[in-house]
């Protein structure tokens, strides 16, 4: 696996956790908290608002997991094979959950932006947007699991990793657009979600414990290889300070030290620290994997 399948897991979890997080404030802050349904003027305002720009960062993000997704098939023969039978494998099956995914996204931004009064068709979409969401974000941790040469990877905690970190990342995504189209100020649901961020990041950092605990306890030389390459090797140093220090501890740092968040700067940092750790993350995964294979080999060799 290349650069192209690391960037395309990394804006995967982007796209899908902005548009859960855009739907879940619509649920918890939307329009319908604020005196029921409402009109184009009122509804672009929302748009423009915090968490609600999730919906504008989920199919750009969707578009570039989509391109670089394209990039790692490589062969034209390949994205007809998704088109034609799109659930003959666990591959075609995400990359047609990813386009059903980006048609959902694009489909709510625009009816959000003309439509005059959304009203239960806009919520089956939406409803319809969170499943594929799900599913895209799932699915990449799943394809991993799916490759059995290597065991590092076959470990039922990447699917939990995967999700909770791109939670992470959808409401760090959602928290700098929400900074660049409304620097002026906060809302009582910024802090909100701005809360939960915090509560994810340290649920993720015990599910990174668990799950190289798990890699380790495993019993596969290969996944221990892979694990000692984490935690001692020649991958160590971006695994402790770029994932766990850059990714999870400064951001966790920031919400302890400026309490209740006086200061969109330290919004600002903690988010891009975050999504900086979630690409990371994704990379030394993919990269730290040793094959069974290469293991045997080298036990072969040295006899």
């Amino acid at each position: 696996m290349g650069t192209s399948i690391i960037f395309y897991l990394f804006f995967a979890g982007v796209a899908g956790g902005a548009y859960l997080a855009a739907a879940a404030y619509d649920v918890l802050f939307g329009p319908a908290r604020f005196g029921g349904p409402y009109s184009k003027r009122s509804g672009l305002r929302h748009v423009d608002s915090f968490m609600q720009t999730g919906y504008a960062v989920a199919p750009v993000a969707a578009a570039f997991a989509g391109a670089f997704l394209l990039a790692d098939m490589g062969r034209a023969d390949r994205v007809a094979q998704v088109l034609i039978s799109p659930f003959s494998s666990l591959s075609s099956f995400g990359a047609a959950s990813l386009a059903g995914f980006a048609l959902a996204s694009v489909a709510t931004l625009v009816v959000l932006l003309v439509c005059k009064m959304p009203g239960l068709g806009l919520g089956l979409l939406k409803a319809a947007g969170c499943v594929l969401a799900l599913f895209t974000i799932g699915y990449t941790g799943f394809l991993l699991m799916g490759l059995k040469a290597h065991p590092f990877w076959d470990n039922p905690l990447l699917p939990v990793l995967f999700l909770v970190s791109s939670l992470c990342s959808g409401i760090s995504a959602c928290l700098i657009a929400g900074l660049v189209a409304k620097p002026g100020g906060r809302s009582p649901a910024d802090d909100w979600f701005w809360r939960l961020l915090s509560v994810l990041m340290l649920i993720e950092l015990l599910v990174l414990g668990a799950f190289v605990a798990v890699g380790w306890l495993h019993g596969t030389p290969a996944s221990q290889a892979s694990v000692s390459r984490l935690v001692v090797g020649d991958m160590a140093p971006l695994f402790l300070l770029g994932v766990v220090v850059l990714g999870l501890i400064a951001p966790l740092a920031s919400h302890v030290h400026i309490r209740g968040m006086r200061k969109n700067g330290a919004i600002l940092y903690a988010s891009i620290c975050e999504l900086s750790g979630a690409l990371l993350l994704r990379a030394v995964i993919v990269m730290a994997s040793v094959r069974a294979l290469d293991v045997a080999l080298l036990c072969y060799t040295s006899l």
